[in-house]
């Protein structure tokens, strides 16, 4: 224990044994009150005057003593009244003084307890006097060694700046790469054409596929397909206009799986099959597929073909154009 706390502790005893000394001997004895203990009753058959101013007696009196006794009783009951007040006014100032008697008593032990408080007091002011000066050295220290490291704290402050950017940048090149690498890919894959386009035929449809390549399910996948006969003009224009054709499929789509999509030819007269075959007019397909990925951005894939006659007479082959073929 350091010199100091015993110092201390030593003040606390030696305030604390004072003040109990002195309060010993300041504090008073109660005070012995007689109270009601001498006090006796009146008799209940007490007259004042004696018998002889009893009723009875009076009556048998001749008129000359009654006239003398009610002169003497009259007399008799005025001592005894103003002797009965006389002790009325002892017993209020007795009880008075017993009252006063008990209030210093009271009065005494307070001041008493006030003398012991107060050095008990002063002994807490002396410690918290002690601690204050200690608290006050150890903030110095504290203050000194915070100076010290706020230097050290500033460059860690930028070196953490510097790593925090770096990290951050590193963060987003992660979410980038994980992106790229777990989002969902739908293209179209090659089409063909099931039937053979005869004159009056129906039935005959061109089938592909939405194929995801992607390792996470394509969302809200929708696609929607315009098929157009004409000229190469005629379907650019179409296309042009309505880019997105009519909804032909509407699914979610799981890693590795295909949603089969197909396109009805409509029937075709002798002379259209006749044109289609010699290459003077053609039958286009175009359309989109539109999905969301895991990550909720909405995707765009974008097909387009053509149906090139062959030299057998009714049969055609898909060929993917070089424009309109592309994914987001």
């Amino acid at each position: 224990m350091s010199r100091g706390y015993q110092f201390v502790i030593a003040s606390i005893i030696g305030v604390a044994a004072a003040s109990g000394i002195l309060t010993w001997s300041v504090y008073p004895e109660a005070p012995r009150l007689t109270g009601n203990a001498a006090f006796q009753e009146q008799n209940p058959v007490y007259r004042a005057g004696g018998a002889d101013c009893a009723a009875a007696e009076f009556s048998k009196a001749r008129s000359r003593i009654r006239a003398l006794r009610a002169i003497a009783c009259q007399e008799a009951e005025e001592q005894h009244r103003l002797a009965a007040n006389d002790l009325i006014q002892q017993r209020r100032a007795a009880d008075a003084a017993d009252a006063s008697a008990i209030l210093t008593y009271q009065q005494t032990k307070i001041a008493a307890l006030g003398v012991f408080l107060g050095f008990v007091t002063m002994a807490a002011a002396i410690a918290a006097a002690w601690f204050a000066r200690r608290a006050a050295v150890a903030t110095e220290e504290t203050v000194t060694l915070a100076k010290e490291g706020s230097d050290g704290a500033a460059q860690a402050l930028i070196i953490a700046a510097r790593n925090a950017d770096a990290s951050t940048q590193q963060v987003a090149i992660a979410a980038s790469t994980a992106e790229r690498q777990l989002r969902a890919y739908i293209d179209a894959e090659t089409a063909i054409i099931v039937g053979e386009l005869a004159p009056g035929r129906q039935g005959n449809f061109v089938e592909l596929f939405a194929y995801n390549r992607g390792v996470t399910p394509a969302i809200d996948v929708v696609v929607r397909c315009q098929l157009i006969v004409g000229a190469r003009k005629e379907f650019e224009n179409n296309w042009r206009i309505n880019p997105y054709g009519e909804e032909i499929s509407k699914a979610p789509l799981a890693p590795n799986a295909r949603i089969p999509l197909r396109i009805p030819i409509p029937t075709f007269s002798k002379g259209m099959v006749d044109k289609l075959q010699s290459g003077k007019t053609h039958i286009w397909f175009a359309g989109v597929i539109m999905y969301k990925d895991v990550f909720g951005v909405s995707r765009l894939t974008r097909f387009s073909c053509v149906l090139l006659p062959t030299r057998m007479q009714g049969r055609f082959i898909v060929h993917t154009l070089a424009n309109g073929n592309e994914m987001t």
